[in-house]
């Protein structure tokens, strides 16, 4: 039976002696704490590193950046370019008397584990916010459409 030997301040504990065998040969090595606790921190510090990898990967926003809060019906758009930027495209076109200007902003979002583009559209009548609309396709759709476009 093995006794538990209690160690004063100050006093460390005995070093592990292993016998490893090279060339025939007895050699005695020894292991500290310290080397032991050398490889738990590496193996820990590369566990996080592949966590931080994998997570990276799945980084796309599940929600849409448009600012409901600050773009209103009424805008102009200088008022409305100058919150959201630049658009994607632009269609500029007259209907009947009234000038009508539609700017469009595209995203990409996920749901779970399906992506989307969301295309969120802002129609301008006479310099004019009248009517703002989203309009969404999976990505394996615009892939699809892509491939027969070419």
């Amino acid at each position: 039976m093995q006794t538990m030997r209690t160690f004063r301040l100050g006093e460390t504990a005995p070093k592990q002696v292993f016998i490893k065998y090279i060339n025939m040969k007895p050699v005695i090595t020894h292991t500290t704490h310290r080397a032991v606790t050398r490889k738990v921190l590496y193996i820990a510090l590369c566990a996080c590193i592949v966590s931080v990898f994998v997570s990276a990967c799945a980084f796309v926003p599940t929600a849409s950046n448009f600012p409901r809060d600050k773009v209103r019906l009424g805008m102009n758009t200088k008022e409305v370019r100058g919150i959201m930027g630049k658009p994607f495209s632009e269609d500029t076109f007259l209907e009947g008397e009234k000038r009508v200007d539609v700017l469009h902003y595209k995203e990409a979002v996920r749901i779970k584990t399906q992506g989307f583009i969301l295309t969120t559209s802002l129609r301008f009548e006479n310099d004019s916010l009248t009517a703002i609309s989203q309009n969404e396709k999976m990505v394996d759709e615009v892939t699809r459409e892509s491939k027969v476009q070419q």
